[in-house]
């Protein structure tokens, strides 16, 4: 087969080399007798049935982190643009719930995107999966928890009781992974987190610098979010995926890249939010 290498390395992106190769090669035999159009149906049936994860679990977490990213930064929710944003949050007292408070605020987001989309297309079995979906449910409660009268609790001491506890069980559930020696997928899950939020965060800034620079019309900056979420979301797939193929790799080479994913995302964070207040009114 002429093309073999190229339908390995297609297949590959959605299953594990050997396998890849091992299709290939049974459909190439087969195909010595069902002929060539036999071949490239089959071919497309197996990619078809392989691939139909990935644009899946791209939606769905597109769409989960948006809902969320409305319902709790937006006055109003369900309706995320640049003119509508603002954290809803109860002021907490005490140096410990705002540390609780800081690590549900900064983890929430990137999460919002990485859990569905990694539980989806790798599914639960996967170690980054395993990690990112407890810490997900986790985070996102104890973000529920800081809005004022939350899930009708009136009592702020309450919100905030449950609130730590909601940190607490993060760094229990990170804690649990480094002592089982599982530390790859933490490090690869904070790579991919720092890579989509930077991205999304630059992509937004970038798209609404152009939109307010221009004086495009007045729904240039619902397009831009929507766009720049899109456009980050895309960033984070591709490093989750990445990371997940490097996940068993050489080590070197591992921390070599979610060095370089970190380094992107905080690079592209720290200029986002640079500019991002500056932008003309």
């Amino acid at each position: 087969m002429a093309h073999a290498g190229f339908l390995e390395w297609a297949l590959s992106r959605f299953t594990p080399e050997d396998r890849a190769h091992a299709i290939v090669g049974d459909l190439a035999e087969v195909a010595r007798v069902k002929g060539r159009a036999w071949f490239w149906l089959a071919y497309a049936r197996v990619l078809a049935r392989l691939a139909w994860r990935a644009p899946v679990a791209w939606a769905v977490g597109y769409a989960m982190a948006y809902v969320a990213a409305a319902a709790f930064y937006s006055r109003s929710a369900f309706d995320l643009d640049s003119h509508n944003i603002g954290i809803r949050v109860a002021e907490p007292t005490g140096s410990i719930a705002m540390l609780a408070l800081l690590v549900v605020c900064f983890l929430s987001p990137p999460l919002w995107f990485v859990a569905p989309y990694g539980a989806l297309r790798f599914g639960l079995h996967d170690p980054m999966s395993r990690l990112a979906v407890p810490v997900c449910g986790a985070a996102s409660l104890g973000f529920w928890l800081c809005h004022p009268q939350a899930m009708g609790i009136r009592s702020t001491a309450v919100q905030h009781v449950l609130m730590i506890g909601c940190a607490v069980a993060i760094v229990m559930v990170v804690a649990a992974a480094l002592v089982q020696r599982r530390w790859r997928p933490v490090i690869a899950l904070s790579a991919t987190a720092c890579a989509y939020v930077g991205a999304t965060l630059g992509a937004v800034t970038a798209l609404l610098f152009l939109a307010y620079r221009y004086q495009w019309n007045d729904s240039a900056s619902w397009v831009s979010v929507r766009v720049g979420c899109a456009i980050g979301c895309c960033v984070g797939a591709a490093a989750y995926s990445g990371m997940h193929t490097l996940l068993r790799g050489r080590l070197r080479t591992f921390l070599g890249a979610a060095s370089l994913m970190a380094f992107f995302g905080a690079a592209l964070f720290g200029v986002a939010l640079a500019n991002l207040w500056d932008r003309p009114h």
